[in-house]
């Protein structure tokens, strides 16, 4: 459908795609059941709105002359979307609002349409919340069915699952004595809170309690802030890194004693099955109940430390103290020469931005592009450096940039909102002839940058975006190599598997790493002095204040990389490391 086919469109379907709008509005509102009515009508508007931009945007180049001249285009799409936008707007009319705003910039050319997207984001941000809302709140319902006709519990489990709070179930998980403690609880989309709960008891003889010294919050927090990861249940205990000293052992446990100051794997995994055996611990078969899971990825993952019932649903350690199964595979015994600010970290920003250098098989005189300096994409610009890369490129479009290549000799970065070519690819390209030898994704698979995918994700159309792996396909040399660590946790549209295809592009899904196969050799790294990671910390706060840290980590604060969040039980601050700062 061409920009001047659009006023062929008839009444009949302006007529239809109010009823739509309106049906979908009552629908959302309400919070209605999954069905597929409603999966229907989203995708009948979606549908129609990217057809519109898609092709709009396809003749641009070609026709904006053409289009300078004709004002009855503009005429008409104006007059389509005052028939169907009614007096409340729901979100999917302030997006046909914004087409509007898009249709006035049309004749300005693609100069003028990228400006306006620019200028729009924070607009698109908060459409995006209000639209991820909802749609998390029907497949949340969707898996909370499907989980109880096919049954939650696995017998081959060798562990208690779904001691999310240990208050649950009249409080059989929490502490006899009564005794309380602060953590970090989830309380609803975009509603995370500090409350007092129940203190964990040991349940199974391979358990071990740990007295939390520290924590921090991940960049894939902020999916659970969301609502992204399915099967979140009200009051389930979040945090999957944290350091501490043990408080209890069970009977059963050989290796950990009370008193010794250990660090966690962010995933829980059980040492026996074959994966573990394997060191693959995040792939374990026995930590995790969710049939959902498997029916989404063919089969299942490992247990997560706090991160939701999707994943073994274990409470998680933003709290002062947690209950660790299978305590000799899951802790890591820190020796007394490295303070909880440097072993802290093992838990996984460490070994996951390792792992994904490791497992792309970045090698000495490789050129590597990492999108998205987040933590994870931080760190492993430094550990690309170690491995022997000849050249480094950061990408993000923000504060990160500069702050990367203060903190990381010889990294050159860009600012993708700044370019003076028309893409990433393009400057790649440029600095790189011929592409680059590596590329790592480490941005995030929620946030789109073109307004197709904006749209799609607002509608619940695709769960991921696209847009990033992409670049990267289009900046990687021929028979390159791309590696995804980011967390894509379901579906893309607009995937350019031809690309990857013909150029003989290897794409590795890097996974949720397994961080016991690191441990050793990175904690040898710390202890020896050859790596530092404290270097990325740009903050330490209370456990107080750790809500007020999921928004500054959400909004990318400026400053804000990686913090390290104390409790009662915290040893006194590491010389080298940030001062305590109330949020």
């Amino acid at each position: 459908m061409s920009l001047l086919g659009i006023e062929r469109i008839n009444r009949k379907l302006f007529a239809n795609l109010k009823k739509h709008l309106e049906n979908l509005r009552a629908k959302m509102a309400a919070e209605e059941a999954f069905d597929q009515a409603l999966i229907d009508e989203i995708c009948y508007i979606t549908a129609w709105c990217r057809t519109v931009l898609n092709d709009t945007i396809d003749e641009l180049d070609a026709e904006k002359k053409r289009l300078a001249k004709d004002v009855f285009a503009d005429r008409v799409i104006a007059d389509a979307f005052n028939e169907i936008r009614g007096d409340e707007k729901s979100f999917p009319q302030r997006v046909c609002d914004n087409m509007d705003a898009v249709s006035a910039l049309y004749r300005a050319g693609r100069q003028g349409l990228d400006s306006f997207e620019h200028g729009m984001r924070k607009e698109w941000e908060e459409i995006s919340k209000i639209s991820l809302n909802r749609t998390m709140n029907v497949q949340n319902f969707a898996a909370k069915k499907v989980e109880a006709a096919l049954g939650h519990a696995d017998l081959k489990l060798v562990t208690q699952t779904d001691i999310s709070n240990y208050d649950r179930d009249g409080g059989k998980y929490a502490d006899p004595s009564g005794e309380k403690m602060k953590a970090l609880t989830w309380m609803g989309k975009n509603d995370v809170r500090v409350r007092e709960v129940g203190k964990p008891r040991l349940v199974e003889d391979h358990d071990v309690i740990v007295r939390v010294t520290g924590s921090t919050v991940c960049g894939s927090d902020v999916h659970l802030l969301h609502g992204v990861i399915m099967q979140l249940e009200k009051g389930d205990i979040l945090g999957h890194e944290f350091c501490g000293v043990v408080d209890q052992v069970g009977i059963a446990v050989k290796d950990r004693k009370v008193g010794d100051r250990v660090v966690n794997s962010f995933c829980v995994s059980c040492g026996k099955c074959r994966f573990c055996k394997e060191k693959l611990t995040t792939m374990c078969d026995k930590t995790n109940a969710s049939k959902v899971h498997k029916m989404l990825y063919g089969e299942k993952l490992g247990g997560v430390f706090g991160y939701s019932h999707f994943l073994g649903g274990y409470a998680g350690g933003q709290a002062e103290f947690v209950r660790v199964p299978f305590g000799d595979q899951n802790l890591l015994k820190l020796p007394d020469s490295v303070p909880f600010e440097k072993g802290l970290y093992l838990s996984d920003v460490l070994p996951t931005s390792y792992h994904s250098i490791s497992y792309t098989g970045v090698k000495e005189g490789d050129t590597v592009a990492i999108w998205g300096l987040g933590p994870i994409g931080f760190m492993a610009c430094a550990w690309a450096f170690q491995k022997g890369a000849k050249r480094v490129f950061g990408i993000d479009n923000n504060w990160r940039t500069e702050f990367a290549k203060q903190k990381i000799p010889g990294l050159e970065t860009l600012n993708y909102d700044a370019l003076d070519t028309p893409s990433v690819p393009a400057k790649l390209h440029e600095l790189v002839p011929g592409g680059v030898d590596v590329c790592i994704e480490a941005s995030g698979g929620e946030y789109g940058k073109s307004l197709t995918h904006k749209l799609e994700l607002m509608s619940g159309m695709e769960q991921d975006t696209s847009d990033m792996i992409n670049e990267c396909i289009y900046s990687a040399r021929k028979f390159g190599r791309i590696g995804l660590i980011s967390d894509y946790i379901g579906f893309t549209n607009h995937f350019n598997v031809g690309a990857l295809m013909e150029r003989g592009i290897t794409l590795v899904g890097c996974g949720q790493a397994p961080a016991q196969k690191y441990w050793d050799e990175i904690l040898q790294k710390i202890e020896s002095g050859a790596f530092d990671p404290t270097f990325m910390v740009t903050h330490r706060i209370k456990i107080d204040d750790i809500a007020k840290g999921y928004y500054n980590q959400e909004q990318r604060v400026d400053g804000w990389l990686k913090c390290f969040v104390e409790t009662r039980f915290s040893e006194p601050r590491a010389q080298g490391t940030p001062e305590l700062k109330k949020l």
